[in-house]
């Protein structure tokens, strides 16, 4: 696998004719040089040390019959689910195209919501409430509220969505959003008060 990993970005609207059409992109691959969810932390390239998180060894196609075969149904917030409110799919295509991913039902994005959940008091939160305070900053506890929700909601080290892995090659997707949306993050007095600076 390449070291540094390829992004996908899809732009426009998601509407169904787009999303049967990357669904069906998506087949392609799937039955062609493969494609799958790649793990939060699996190294992409063999090392000295250890080799990449990825193999095309499959004797007797044990491994590839048990995922096709009998891949779960996709849980909410799995790999999977993410994947599909991203992409625009309803639910039969999102059985169809996604089910059978590897590691499709994994819960990444729930783990690490919970996580940043948990961090929030000894991190951020310490900073805002601590290091920068309510008085004669500016800062709210409303604000503070805010920051936590989206830092829970949001922030990922890895990204809002799962990588995916075509053929050999780690791709990471990004969320689309149209420039309005744009603009109207841009414009939210909440998010750019979040940090004001003091007052003269």
């Amino acid at each position: 696998m390449s070291a540094v990993p390829q992004s996908v970005l899809v732009v426009g609207s998601l509407v169904a004719a787009a999303s049967i059409a990357i669904a069906s992109l998506l087949d392609a691959h799937h039955y062609t040089d493969g494609l799958g969810f790649l793990r939060v932390g699996t190294p992409t390239n063999n090392s000295a040390e250890a080799p990449s998180g990825w193999s095309s060894q499959d004797p007797m196609h044990a491994r590839s019959f048990g995922i096709e075969c009998r891949a779960p149904e996709v849980p909410s917030g799995g790999n999977a689910d993410a994947l599909a409110r991203a992409f625009g799919f309803d639910a039969t295509v999102t059985h169809a195209t996604l089910r059978t991913l590897w590691d499709a039902a994994l819960i990444e994005q729930i783990d690490v919501r919970q996580m940043a959940a948990a961090l929030w008091p000894a991190t951020w939160g310490y900073y805002l409430m601590n290091l920068i305070g309510l008085e004669g900053t500016g800062l709210t506890l409303e604000a503070i509220a805010w920051a936590r929700e989206h830092f829970i909601a949001n922030v990922r080290a890895f990204g809002p969505l799962p990588t995916l892995r075509v053929g050999r090659q780690p791709y990471g997707v990004r969320r689309p959003r149209s420039a309005d949306s744009q603009r109207t993050r841009r414009a939210g007095h909440c998010r750019e008060a979040i940090l004001p600076g003091p007052e003269h």
